[in-house]
């Protein structure tokens, strides 16, 4: 068995998995209970027993466990690995590449990254605090008119993309070349999102294969920015156009693979 720390975890789409391989899934807390009887010399010895039993001279212990998320997983990797539906990428080749299709099971150990321009605007909404501490000891950084107005546009950016889900970039660690990325849902991280940058393992299904010569929009501001500034259509064009240029997105290059994340853990 292996003890896993969980970095992110996608409770819908494991129940879903569950669902569809058992038909059911456990719901609420499981019910144990311990039945001793006495012997001789006075002593209990306890075993595990389904049902009711009554005795006399018994003596019951119940006791509830919870069914987590963490057992759901190992239930869901269990049953998974009996019927070898999971792909383990470690160090792979071009042939082994060529065998993977859209809905494959993948297991990959690799390094993740948030996109640069994404960690730009999580890093502006660190900073928003100390500049308030700053100006309290009489020190400002958006004294300059036209360096407090690109901070507020970018802050107000940020606080826009609180709400998106999570783009990550990720590179096999025993074969380099080969890129990943993926989404995250926010609300099952369980971790800062800084945190899933650097050698992790990924769980999740092939949602689309890049092929080589291919290219992917792996993340774009450009959505955002559409909702959130008001803008005619020529400047709506110059900015898809900076988007397939990778000025306001991040674009990877097949071989790669987009995937939809189940779980990250180290």
């Amino acid at each position: 068995m292996i003890l896993r720390n969980f970095l992110y975890l996608d409770n819908s789409a494991l129940d879903d998995y569950l669902a569809t391989l058992q038909g059911a899934i456990l719901d609420g807390p499981i019910e144990q209970t311990e039945i001793g009887k006495s012997g001789k010399g006075g002593k209990l010895g306890y075993k595990l027993v389904e049902g009711n039993i009554s005795s006399e001279s018994s003596l019951e212990k119940k006791r509830k466990l919870a069914v987590t998320d963490a057992a759901k997983f190992q239930q869901l990797y269990e049953i998974l690995e009996e019927l070898e539906m999971i792909k383990y990428l470690d160090l792979f080749d071009g042939q082994t590449w060529s065998e993977i299709r859209r809905g494959d099971l993948l297991e990959i150990q690799t390094i993740t990254r948030l996109p640069e321009l994404f960690g730009i605007l999580q890093t502006v909404d660190e900073i928003s605090p100390l500049i308030g501490f700053m100006k309290t000891i009489g020190q400002d950084p958006l004294a300059d008119n036209d360096t407090k107005e690109k901070f507020e546009k970018l802050s107000g950016l940020s606080q826009v993309m609180d709400n998106q889900a999570i783009p990550i970039l990720c590179q096999a660690v025993s074969t380099p070349g080969y890129e990943f990325c993926s989404t995250l849902s926010r609300q099952n991280l369980r971790v800062h999102e800084k945190e899933i940058a650097g050698e992790v393992t990924i769980f999740g299904k092939v949602q689309r294969i890049i092929r080589k010569g291919e290219q992917f929009e792996a993340f774009s501001l450009f959505p955002t920015l559409s909702k959130a500034l008001p803008m005619n259509r020529a400047q709506k064009r110059k900015i898809q156009k900076d988007a397939t240029k990778g000025k306001i997105s991040e674009i990877i290059r097949g071989p790669a693979i987009a995937l939809s994340t189940v779980a990250i853990y180290r």
